[in-house]
């Protein structure tokens, strides 16, 4: 159109001449938008240049979008063509090598003429499609030239510059009798990657003639291209077994799905909670310690070193709470961690890459339990949010280990190509057939099939082909001296990239045809036949078997231990749950939750929130908050919309996206159970202005005001709030709080009577019109399970702690349903619906819980200048109505002494009247 011409001319004016290099790269679009600028009459004019440079030797990226046949075309409308015709990378022989290697031409009384030929091919090039190939001159020395006089040295195959290795399993592989070419199993791979390690050990301990008849060969002079993860793999594992380093330049695997991520992840559970005798044992033989089974089972034996190892980790666990992650996870790299030495490298690249993100995440993540959390999700994800990607372990002096596709651009004096040999399917996915074709016709236009048919299978195979014909040209041309190609009778190895190469027959002998192509160049091409048989590595073999024998005999007259030791009967991991509804080592709690009598109804409830645009129906936003379904699903969705939703600038989509999917049905077409408690149909955007709502509600006073509520918390709470200074929840930006908070505290105490008689006194100065404050009186009289003693641990989850005007507060969230109404929730209601459920023991407990943690990371911390008190919201009263200002708001301030008087209760030790 007009302006897309406006900006070619623009584009022109600015840069009337241009350089595109890799051009072989190309596509149709990128190509498309060169013509419409450099094309045209205009240009023409302007005198305008475009040069397109590339070698189409070298297409090797078409799973990347790449298009040979656009570089073909717009090479076949260029005015002129220019060619390189030296080479200043690789030794003359090495030239000579590759010269004769891709202009072999097999004789044609051989080659069967058939109606599979490729229909787009055009020319008898081995590249095909009219990529010609035009033997290169040498720009360092002539091929194979010797001084006047002088006869020509005779020179090993084993020091020739191009050496085909071939491997069979026979020893006669000159057999006339054997016309399948020696076939050889997949299974053999790791034979292949023996050699290749056996025969870098011979070349490090030679010298490097051509470049110093001193120097040695280094390991970063050595280079192994090959095609896959896979191939790599097996290359790296024979590599170590010789003791051999190497890195592995195009790895793309997953940071948290390495060995490492794993390890670190059971070593921090430990950290976090060593009391956990299963978690710490499985922290020290997480494999980032230097503990083996042997080294782990002495240390239990000596019970002096093992308690110093647990008090250490409790050490780091401070050190993580106090001064953060970091600082942690450095000193206990430092002063602990001993990894394995056969992979060190590697292992202490990855351990410090996870610090990092470990330690970017913390930012958010403040809490040790939700660091790991979400560390462990990441772990168990298949994608990952975050830069993930391994990194180089090391760019020392190791050899290298690359991707042919990768490796393009890049030189190497020595350079292995493993498994030349080695055919992959281009109509398979993995092991699933592809589930459509793409090909190109005569005129080089794409092409896609659904059908299936012969003709485009053909033309899809012969491109994939052609395509793995130019990736081991750019093999092997990465060579500087010496290129060793190993070769043997994988299944189909006449279509692998060495077969189409040299045009391998069906069950044709590859040794045949490697030496017709050797007589072509003997000074630069050698021939190293292999047996298999040699590189099977049966004394290892033999070795672990004895091994494993010797191992059964030394555990013949061994028996089980027998248990000695004192086990705690009265140690229990107790919680707000298990001492208000009388369960008794329950374990470690969930989340707490709202209270609701009937455990039938909530295994049957549902969220009756769903999204209904195109319903015709009458929808009331302000009553969802009364009308919203009752019963733990609501609750559970409405605590985690809060949980992820940012209250200064909630992004509702992202925040309320899982949890709908979890406890809400969104089907429009469910309208039979998306009712509300009376059949009314609410949506998300219901929902959405509810939530609005509650955040905007005003609850939180003034710190001025904090004892005239505490003293006044028995009257109505609209009435206390009216003419002051209120916050709301939209008002603390995300660094202000802490979102689920989960908490241990020790429990050493006395039995649960001294607590029934705390929380008796706490609700007496609760209690109104109460002129004698005794157990009777009360409205709900204090009722707890009887245990002698509270020997354990607490542990719980706060829904919310945040900062307020210096203050600090703890809130939790209610969703009970106490009416339709707002006067319904005014603060005798509350205060009924918090002794009753026992919320106020609930809010006792996690008080300690934040002031014992308030004193550790407080330096100048004083309860009564930084506890500011407790809130617990009734979402459902919650209202911007001034008329029920303070409705469904439930607010206490703790007092110093009941905060000592916990602390001595859970501790066993004498109050001394401070914090």
């Amino acid at each position: 159109d007009e302006n897309s011409n406006l900006l070619a001319q623009q584009l022109l004016a600015q840069y009337p001449v241009a350089l595109i290099d890799e051009f072989q790269d190309t596509d149709p679009k990128q190509f498309g938008i060169l013509q419409s600028i450099y094309y045209g009459s205009k240009a023409k004019k302007a005198k305008a240049g475009l040069f397109l440079i590339g070698d189409p030797k070298q297409a090797i990226y078409g799973f990347r979008g790449g298009d040979i046949f656009a570089y073909l075309n717009a090479r076949s409308g260029c005015d002129h063509h220019w060619l390189m015709d030296t080479n200043w990378r690789s030794s003359a022989d090495m030239i000579a090598g590759y010269n004769q290697f891709f202009t072999y031409k097999r004789n044609e009384s051989l080659l069967k003429e058939t109606a599979t030929q490729q229909s787009t091919q055009k020319s008898e090039s081995v590249f095909g499609f009219g990529i010609p190939y035009s033997p290169v001159l040498a720009g360092k020395g002539l091929a194979g030239e010797k001084a006047q006089g002088v006869d020509e040295p005779v020179i090993a195959d084993s020091d020739k510059a191009l050496q085909f290795i071939h491997f069979t399993d026979h020893e006669n592989t000159d057999d006339d009798t054997n016309p399948q070419g020696d076939k050889v199993s997949q299974g053999s791979r790791p034979m292949l990657a023996n050699w290749c390690a056996n025969e870098i050990v011979t070349l490090l301990s030679s010298r490097d003639t051509e470049k110093d008849a001193s120097a040695k060969v280094k390991p970063k002079d050595i280079a192994i291209l090959v095609r896959d993860g896979a191939e790599a793999r097996d290359i790296k594992h024979a590599l170590q077994q010789a003791g051999l380093d190497s890195v592995f330049l195009s790895d793309r695997a997953n940071l948290f799905h390495s060995e490492q991520a794993k390890q670190l992840l059971g070593l921090l559970k430990g950290v976090l909670l060593p009391e956990n005798e299963r978690l710490f044992v499985a922290a020290l033989s997480c494999g980032l310690l230097g503990f083996d089974a042997n080294k782990l089972h002495q240390l239990q034996q000596d019970e002096m070193a093992y308690q110093t190892l647990k008090f250490a980790f409790v050490d780091y666990r401070t050190q993580w709470q106090r001064q953060g992650f970091i600082t942690m996870a450095i000193n206990l790299m430092h002063k602990l961690m001993d990894v394995p030495q056969n992979n060190k490298d590697r292992c202490l690249t990855n351990v410090l890459h996870l610090f990092e993100i470990l330690q970017a995440a913390s930012v958010r993540l403040s809490q040790g339990q939700e660091l790991l959390n979400w560390f462990e999700q990441q772990c168990h994800l298949e994608t990952n949010d975050v830069e993930a990607e391994l990194r180089l372990e090391s760019d020392g002096d190791l050899i290298r280990l690359i991707t042919q596709h990768g490796c393009k651009g890049l030189e190497f004096p020595y350079v292995f190509i493993p498994f030349a040999c080695r055919h992959k399917d281009p109509l398979k996915f993995g092991n699933k057939s592809v589930s459509y074709l793409e090909y190109h016709d005569r005129n080089g236009d794409l092409c896609l099939s659904l059908d299936g048919s012969k003709e485009a299978k053909i033309a899809m195979s012969n491109e994939a082909y052609a395509e793995s014909i130019r990736l081991l040209y750019v093999a092997i041309t990465r060579a500087e001296r010496r290129c060793y190609v190993l070769c043997c009778a994988f299944d189909n190895y006449h279509l692998s990239p060495l077969g189409k190469t040299l045009q391998f027959l069906e069950q044709e002998s590859i040794i045949k045809a490697l030496q017709t192509l050797r007589k072509s160049a003997e000074h630069a091409i050698g021939i190293r036949e292999v047996a298999l048989e040699c590189y099977l590595d049966e004394d290892s073999e033999n070795k672990a078997s004895l091994n494993q024998r010797n191992n059964l005999n030394d555990f013949s007259n061994t028996a089980v231990s027998k248990f000695t030791g004192k086990i705690e009967r009265d140690w229990w991991l107790s919680s707000f749950s298990a001492l208000s509804r009388n369960i008794r080592h329950a374990g470690v709690s969930n989340p707490d939750r709202d209270t609701y009598t009937s455990s039938t109804q909530v295994a049957t409830l549902s969220v009756t929130v769903f999204n209904s645009p195109e319903l015709n129906i009458d929808t009331n936003a302000e009553q969802i908050c009364f009308k919203l379904t009752k019963g733990a699903h609501t609750g559970n969705l409405l605590h985690d919309i809060l949980e992820k939703t940012d209250f200064s600038e909630p992004d509702w989509q992202e925040s309320m996206e899982k949890p709908l999917l979890a406890y809400g049905e969104l089907n429009s077409n469910h309208t039979n159970t998306n009712t509300g408690n009376n059949g009314t149909l609410f949506t998300t955007d219901d929902l959405i202005h509810w939530l609005e709502e509650v955040l905007s509600a005003p609850f939180i006073t003034n710190n001025k005001s904090d004892n005239n509520r505490n003293n006044n918390s028995g009257n109505n709470t609209s009435k206390n709030i009216n003419n002051e200074a209120l916050g709301c929840l939209a008002d603390l930006a995300s660094n202000e709080t802490l979102r689920e908070s989960e908490f241990y505290f020790p429990m050493q105490g006395e039995g649960t009577g001294a607590l029934a008689n705390l929380l008796t006194d706490h609700r007496n100065s609760a209690e109104r019109n109460n002129t004698e404050p005794t157990a009777t009186s009360l409205r709900y009289p204090v009722m707890l399970p009887s245990y002698k003693k509270l020997s354990g641990m607490m542990h719980g989850f706060i829904d919310l702690i945040f900062e307020y005007q210096g203050k600090y507060y703890l809130c939790d969230y209610k969703s009970s349903h106490l009416g339709d109404n707002f006067q319904d929730y005014q603060f005798d209601a509350l205060l009924d619906n918090v002794e009753k459920n026992y919320y106020d023991l609930q809010y006792l407990i996690y008080s300690l819980a934040l002031h014992r943690y308030l004193k550790q990371t407080l330096v100048d911390y004083d309860v009564n200048q930084h506890f500011g008190g407790v809130y617990y919201l009734y979402l459902r009263g919650l209202t911007t109505d001034p008329e029920h200002q303070g409705a469904g708001v439930y607010y206490r301030k703790i007092a110093e002494q009941e905060i000592n008087n916990l602390d001595v209760l859970f501790s066993n030790k004498q109050s001394n009247g401070g914090a």
